[in-house]
């Protein structure tokens, strides 16, 4: 018996969820702003409401770790199945504010600015120590534990994505599924820009003086194949998360922690195999940022891989064509939830 659910179906669930959806302009997403509430005043039974349209933190050491809890109905943990989202590079959640009601059709969805751009009030203009990339990863799993989800499906965009398998691997018994668009996965040269930001001194002498349009006019160029469809109040968004130089120094300092031999990452590469969970790949074949055999690797290293090539789309294809990908990810969630039950 099928389990593929009708177009009309998914359809008439993404329009439902379009109402629950609480933004409506992408800078709604995740105003870099104070204040936050933390995440120890998460309570299930909030009206969707109060907890739907508030700014969480998660307070950890010396960082505040940002997210949002779109939520599609107000019952309690394991009620209703969670999709955890980590976004790519320098970007941060507003990357899904498109494709958002496709994917609260099925589930509850849960947006973490993996990055760390933000520090507690009493911090602002001060230096925080780096972390590393599967430090931020770990982090950012500590989200759903602090709200009591035990389980959930996990996803993500570009070195997001990458971050989402590694925390497959380490948290085998808590990740269903795994829903990821053009994943940063597997180490490869690094562009020019990139190379530069790494060299000591060097890049911080560039973060400091660039301005934030020029930062973010690459996700442009690189992130879609027609510049056309990009949405102007999505690069106001991220250009204002690089308006202060302390953002951009964190920016810089995931980049120097990029891999670009497989020895740095040899135990993810190596356990990719180990990989159980259902995995959706859906690949922008025109991005000309990660490594062009990408979608070929991932078909032989994960064992239940299925990869959904477009030709012509490129880095960012959830924010360029959410209507085309978006009734795929609904209905791959969709189906992973009746392979549980």
């Amino acid at each position: 018996m099928s389990n593929r659910v009708p177009k009309d179906d998914l359809l008439s669930a993404a329009d439902a969820a379009a109402a629950l959806w609480p933004c409506r302009d992408a800078h709604d997403m995740l105003e870099l702003c104070h204040p936050f509430r933390p995440a120890t005043r998460f309570r299930w039974d909030m009206p969707l409401s109060e907890s739907n349209g508030t700014h969480w933190v998660l307070e950890t050491d010396e960082r505040w770790l940002p997210f949002r809890f779109i939520r599609g109905n107000s019952v309690g943990p394991g009620k209703r199945p969670v999709l955890l989202l980590l976004h790519g590079m320098g970007l941060h959640i507003a990357s899904f504010s498109a494709i958002g009601r496709w994917l609260l059709a099925t589930h509850d969805v849960l947006l973490v600015d993996w990055n760390s751009f933000c520090v507690p009030p009493e911090m602002d203009g001060q230096s925080v120590a780096g972390s590393s990339l599967r430090e931020l990863m770990h982090a950012a799993m500590c989200v759903p534990n602090a709200l009591g989800i035990g389980r959930f499906a996990c996803g993500g965009s570009s070195l997001g994505g990458g971050l989402s398998l590694m925390a497959a691997l380490d948290y085998p018994q808590q990740i269903t599924e795994l829903l990821l668009f053009n994943p940063a996965f597997y180490p490869q040269k690094l562009p020019s820009f990139y190379r530069l930001l790494r060299v000591p001194l060097l890049g911080e002498f560039i973060m400091t003086i660039m301005p934030p349009e020029k930062l973010i006019c690459g996700v442009t160029s690189i992130g879609y194949s027609n510049p056309a469809l990009v949405n102007p109040a999505l690069m106001k968004a991220y250009q204002a998360n690089m308006k202060t130089r302390s953002n951009r120094l964190k920016l810089m300092d995931v980049v120097r922690q990029l891999p670009t031999r497989e020895a740095e990452v040899q135990g993810y590469m190596t356990r990719a195999g180990q990989l159980h969970q259902p995995v959706l790949v859906m690949w922008g074949l025109l991005d000309p940022l990660l490594r062009a055999d990408s979608p070929q690797k991932l078909r032989q290293d994960l064992p239940n891989v299925r990869v959904v090539e477009y030709a012509d789309l490129s880095h960012l294809p959830h924010e360029e064509a959410p209507e085309r990908l978006g009734p795929l990810a609904s209905e791959f969630l969709r189906s992973c939830q009746q392979r549980l039950v």
